[in-house]
């Protein structure tokens, strides 16, 4: 896609500047231009966070070996799976309707998959700074620490608990919800739901490096990042996952809403937004 032609620039010309997005988030930015008689091309690959949460991203910091075993199913809804790593389906029952790019490679012999993409570039899981979201939760108001259980009700911007959470209930408003700690739902009530999503949606985030989201048995609307992601027994996500790794051997499905992520894009800000994988500049570089 062309964003801009024939430009001048501190005493040259911008004469083409070209930017294309692959499926897993990495943006290729080409800059081409003159100064006198010599010719410049800038070259510059970045990952875009927010396209990491379109749909279902398992991004540990190294890649890994894993076997995933239970009734596991993925919806989504035009968004990718991305996985860091080399992913052996062949057991339980699999079906993931979304186009898999895994960095090692697929084994899903028994498995239903749209399409595999073996041994493809992924992006690495992005930083986030918790003390922005901390700060945010203090001016607010809405910073607590030990244990907090939150229920049923109204949630309206940027909650941190330093501490373990336990969430469920019915909810309306758009807040990211950050632990410190675990988030995982109740014994006696395994749901969390939106009146009405993405009007109403919340962001589930535990990503310290021993932190778990776990929805054993549980019924969940919401966009989740996470350190680590257990969803045992029965479970089913209404949303998108950003996780470095996790563990579904149970019965789960998850429904991925890649435009959900317009709707809390403004409770980001504390995940760096861009990072740059390459840049390189010559008289030729294609």
């Amino acid at each position: 896609m062309e964003v801009l032609a024939s430009q001048p620039y501190a005493g040259g010309s911008i004469e083409r500047v070209t930017m294309k997005k692959d499926p897993v988030g990495t943006v290729i930015i080409t800059s081409k231009g003159k100064f006198g008689a010599a010719n410049k091309t800038v070259k510059v690959s970045l990952t875009a966070t927010s396209e990491l949460l379109r749909g279902f991203s398992v991004l540990p910091g190294s890649p890994v070996d894993k076997k995933i075993t239970g009734n596991f199913d993925v919806y989504g809804n035009g968004a990718p799976v991305i996985l860091n790593g080399s992913y052996d389906f062949k057991s339980g029952s699999i079906d993931i309707e979304a186009p898999v790019y895994a960095s090692g490679t697929v084994a899903y012999k028994n498995a239903g998959i749209q399409e595999v993409h073996e041994k493809y570039p992924v992006p690495s899981f992005p930083a986030i700074n918790l003390d922005w979201y901390k700060n945010e939760a203090q001016k607010a108001g809405h910073y607590y620490t030990g244990s907090k259980t939150f229920g049923s009700g109204r949630y309206d911007g940027i909650y941190f608990v330093e501490g373990d959470i336990t969430i469920s209930g019915t909810y309306t408003g758009r807040a990211v919800i950050v632990a410190s700690g675990n988030i995982s739902l109740p014994n006696g009530n395994k749901q969390l739901k939106a009146v009405s999503p993405p009007d109403d949606l919340l962001v589930l985030m535990a990503p310290a490096s021993n932190s778990i989201i776990d929805i054993n048995n549980g019924d969940v609307d919401a966009l989740i990042i996470a350190n680590y992601f257990a969803a045992k027994g029965n479970g089913r996500v209404n949303g998108n996952l950003l996780v470095k790794d996790f563990d579904t051997n149970g019965n789960i499905d998850i429904y991925c809403h890649p435009d959900w992520v317009a709707a809390v894009v403004t409770f980001l800000s504390g995940i760096k937004a861009t990072e740059i994988i390459s840049w390189g500049e010559g008289a030729s570089i294609l």
